[in-house]
């Protein structure tokens, strides 16, 4: 169905207006699924949601409530299922994230369901220059198996364990999904596991753990309420997280004059036209411009003393002395205010350009440390050959000022997805980290997990495996390759799941001329044809948000829980049926293997999804995810920091917004 010019300005106008009020439209669904006409009743509710808060009804709409998907705010939705479709989406008011408010994205994910473009069955072709042709799951999971039994052969035991194997998830996954696909492709024995917030989230991650020891901000949005002045650096927090930006606009309109936003940002942009001070620099400066704020706030004596004396370290990097450019060695404070001292306002402002003086430098460097900030920052940071550092010089800051752990104060990174934090950062999505807050290379993490699933003690490799770019360039294998990243060993099989890589790799020519060789098996997870289905061998169709249940995890360490509402279109099936179903498979063959090792690791596939099979038989939609989060959330994590086990399904049902950690308790969250 077509649109004219006029048309779609008069609908975008609308929802525009409609999300800066907060209006819930009720758009009419056209040309949104061939299944409609069918007149198929598309309403799948468990009886256990029903029974729950999260479920109401008014006339002739259902409403479950879950949460949005687009973004890493974690918007609160209630879907509307009305003649047996889903019809409406509209927020939740009880929820302290949105208060009942949605973007337009937020609005309009409703019409995904049942779209044309849909995959509904699985996709198969032995060479890529075949086309794909429709196969049994039972074909797919033996297909899948022999491929990855194939590529292990093709490589060798590393410390990483097999170097021909890749797994590479997404901020998208539920954490049920991450959590077990890591799980398993621990226990084949790999540590080749990654994610695609490597490119976007890695910076902040390194940041928190170096600056604080432990990943994750220690605030969240209840502090822009609190807070005297919202530092927006490197964010167009007004397109990128609207219901953020509401908030903080909010509250800026309700305190005249005590309510500052100040915007550090090359660029001029919708968040910038709302700031008290708009802080324009050459790309690339604001290291010197964070600096520059220490050293103001350092020789003014602006700093707090008694919090940095108790509890502030320092550290320096210095380069051709210290080995780890992250950590350094530790220095007095005094060591720190030396080299601080060359960052004078005028030194920085020299470097920085644009619009930044240093009477506007010291101007902000009072504020900041004067009163209660909160600090927000997205890829302007992140994405960056210095992000870690970056994030490291926003949080100094704050530890300078005391200006974090109370009330309006912290240091908040913004996630871009629904689910960086909760399934990757927090269920051991990337290949230096395990569950829980848990790093590969501890003995005594990899012991706690191998003791949790009941496999074997060295079940998991001990050396991290390969990062992002070094994994897609083991599949495109050139010489440049191998010059870049010396021993490197090729991948033959990758297994990919809601993501895209081939459309947002950075040198995307170069891996995809890697991904058309018929050596390396591709296996796509995915709802939609992308870019990177055109390159598998193998395409696997998944359940869409609310056609399956689990777990996302947003920017404040908050979890919450969307179930099942909807039916699946076709044949597609959660990720989790995908995962034990394949594991079970992938088990029997290996005990048929003549190799030793290859026999070994049979019984710790197996064991893998052991406890969910009967979940898996008996309802892969929403008790199989359930078993699932019970084992992750009340064993893996607890005792943690990031610890949910009182966080269980029943009491995310019950709550509005879900469960922030730490929550070792039911009691906590209620």
């Amino acid at each position: 169905m077509g649109i004219g010019r006029r048309d779609f300005l008069k609908k975008s106008a609308a929802l525009t207006a409609a999300s800066l009020v907060g209006v819930n439209l009720k758009i009419k669904a056209d040309g949104v699924s061939t299944f409609e006409a069918r007149g198929e009743n598309l309403v799948q509710i468990p009886e256990e949601v029903k029974r729950s808060p999260a479920y109401k009804k008014e006339g002739n709409i259902e409403w479950v409530r879950g949460v949005c998907r687009f973004c890493g705010t974690g918007c609160k939705v209630w879907l509307g299922l009305k003649n047996g479709k889903p019809a409406i989406i509209r927020g939740v008011k009880e929820s302290r994230i949105n208060y009942g408010f949605l973007c337009m994205k937020g609005m309009l994910f409703y019409k995904i369901f049942r779209h044309p473009d849909r995959l509904t069955q699985p996709l198969y072709r032995k060479s890529k220059k075949q086309p794909f042709k429709p196969i049994s799951w039972k074909e797919a999971f033996n297909i899948m198996a022999d491929e990855m039994i194939k590529a292990i052969k093709k490589g060798e035991w590393t410390p990483s364990g097999w170097s021909g194997i890749a797994y590479y998830g997404s901020g998208q996954a539920l954490t049920e999904e991450t959590y077990l696909f890591q799980k398993l492709f621990r226990c084949i024995g790999t540590n080749h596991v990654e994610g695609n917030p490597r490119l976007c989230m890695a910076s902040a991650v390194g940041g928190y753990l170096t600056s604080f020891g432990t990943d994750e901000p220690a605030g969240g949005y209840a502090d822009f309420e609190k807070a005297q002045t919202v530092f927006i650096i490197g964010s167009n927090t007004a397109e990128c997280h609207p219901i953020l930006y509401r908030r903080i606009m909010k509250n800026k309109l309700a305190n005249p004059g005590g309510y500052m936003v100040i915007n550090v940002d090359p660029r001029v942009s919708p968040t910038s036209k709302i700031a008290d001070i708009h802080m324009q620099f050459k790309p690339g400066t604001d290291l010197a411009l964070l600096n520059a704020m220490a050293h103001v706030i350092v020789k003014e004596g602006l700093y707090d003393k008694e919090f940095v004396s108790k509890y502030v370290a320092f550290h320096i990097y210095e380069k051709g002395k210290d080995k780890n450019p992250l950590i350094g060695h530790e220095v007095s404070f005094e060591d720190y205010k030396k080299f601080l001292e060359k960052y004078t306002p005028e030194y920085a402002a020299e470097i920085c350009g644009g619009n930044i003086t240093p009477e506007l430098i010291k101007k902000v460097a009072r504020r900041f440390a004067t009163t209660r900030t909160v600090s927000i920052w997205t890829m302007g940071l992140n994405q960056r050959t210095r992000g870690v550092w970056v994030n490291n010089l926003v949080t100094n800051l704050h530890l300078l000022t005391g200006n974090i752990c109370k009330d309006g104060a912290d240091a908040l990174s913004l996630t871009g997805q629904p689910n960086a934090c909760g399934g990757v950062r927090e269920g051991g999505g990337l290949c230096h980290i395990l569950p829980g807050h848990r790093v590969v290379k501890n003995p005594k993490h990899r012991a706690q997990l191998e003791k949790i699933w009941g496999v074997p003690p060295g079940t998991i490799p001990p050396k991290p495996g390969y990062h992002t770019v070094k994994m897609f360039s083991a599949i495109s294998y050139t010489e440049e390759d191998k010059k870049r990243f010396p021993g490197l060993k090729p991948i033959h099989f990758i297994w990919i799941e809601e993501t895209s890589p081939l459309q947002s790799l950075p040198n995307m020519r170069r891996f995809r001329e890697g991904f058309a060789r018929d050596d390396v098996f591709v296996v796509a997870t995915d709802i939609f044809p992308t870019r990177t289905t055109e390159f598998a061998n193998l395409i696997l169709p998944a359940a869409f948000h609310f056609e399956k249940t689990g777990v996302y995890g947003c920017t404040e360490r908050r979890s919450q829980l969307t179930p099942k509402a909807v039916k699946a279109p076709g044949q597609a099936m959660p990720e989790v049926w995908m995962i034990v179903e394949f594991a079970q498979v992938l088990a029997k063959k290996l005990e048929k293997e003549s190799d030793p090792k290859l026999r070994a690791r049979a019984k710790a596939v197996y064991q893998c999804v052991a406890p969910f099979i009967e979940a898996a038989k008996r309802d892969p939609w929403y008790t199989l995810s359930k078993e699932i989060w019970n084992e992750y959330a009340g064993k893996v994590t607890k005792g943690q920091d990031s610890d949910l086990s009182g966080a269980t399904y029943e009491v995310l049902l019950e709550l509005p917004d879900g469960v922030q950690w730490p929550a070792p308790t039911v009691e906590i969250p209620r």
